[in-house]
């Protein structure tokens, strides 16, 4: 019989995206630093890839992290939750060269400019340039532009998170301070080494936690409301980032 995680939570683990006066004030700016957590837990012994559903099971499962994590106490249904939903992401980048899409597809400049369009609304969200089109809207020429491989890379789900920010959101015109954000908490929250070659290998694996029968994260879905869980093999640790959106109207 598989033996069930058990999980410890860690409070003087260091996030450096939190502890930077610079990113807090970008995050501030961004309506983010009020509406996003991270949290990280030890875990007790060895996981693989084919242990996915039993360890986030054992995760939500956990009193202890129950305890800590309120969203994932409040969204249990039962005592016990049987069947979960998630997506598992790619993570496969160690190079922020990844973004040179951004230029390629003429989103940005060399410079880094954002290029811009009239401005609309989706889900609340202003949508006022080519990236957040790309990114949220299904029926412009921008969105086929971002293959599936690049929508289900976690980098650029951090980077899809921090350029659309929260409710009320001072956007940047250049890529530059979203860039330096989301290297950090990339960082943050992978763990990268090196193997046998001397070649960077990511040993993070990262899911999305969803809505399910048993388990209710958000009442209502919004691109900006999301649980990612983000397993590190080597340390056994596993990171926690969360993020309600908060409307204006």
């Amino acid at each position: 019989m598989e033996e069930n995680f058990t999980f410890t939570y860690l409070p003087g683990a260091v996030f450096k995206t939190t502890q930077t006066r610079e990113i807090q004030d970008l995050l501030t700016k961004w309506g983010l630093a009020q509406s996003m957590n991270l949290w990280k837990f030890r875990f007790d012994h060895a996981f693989n890839d084919l242990m996915s559903a039993s360890f986030l099971s054992d995760l939500v499962n956990s009193p202890d992290v129950a305890n800590v994590v309120a969203p994932i106490r409040t969204a249990k249904t039962r005592d016990s939750i049987s069947q979960l939903n998630y997506t598992e992401l790619r993570t496969t980048q160690t190079s922020m060269d990844f973004f040179n899409f951004l230029e390629a597809n003429r989103f940005a400049d060399p410079s880094g400019y954002i290029s811009k369009i009239i401005p609309d609304y989706f889900e609340e969200i202003e949508i006022c340039d080519k990236i957040r089109q790309a990114i949220l809207i299904e029926e412009s020429e921008n969105y086929e532009l971002l293959t599936e491989n690049i929508r289900n890379e976690f980098l650029f789900r951090i980077f899809q998170h921090i350029t659309i920010g929260g409710g009320i959101c001072q956007y940047e015109d250049y890529t530059t301070p979203y860039m330096d954000v989301v290297k950090s908490l990339y960082k943050d929250l992978i763990s990268v080494g090196k193997d046998e070659s001397g070649q960077l290998r990511i040993s993070s694996k990262a899911y999305q936690l969803k809505n399910s029968q048993e388990f209710r994260l958000f009442t209502a879905e919004h691109p900006q409301d999301f649980l990612y869980v983000i397993v590190d093999q080597q340390n056994r640790h596993v990171n926690l980032w969360y993020h309600k959106w908060h409307g204006i109207w």
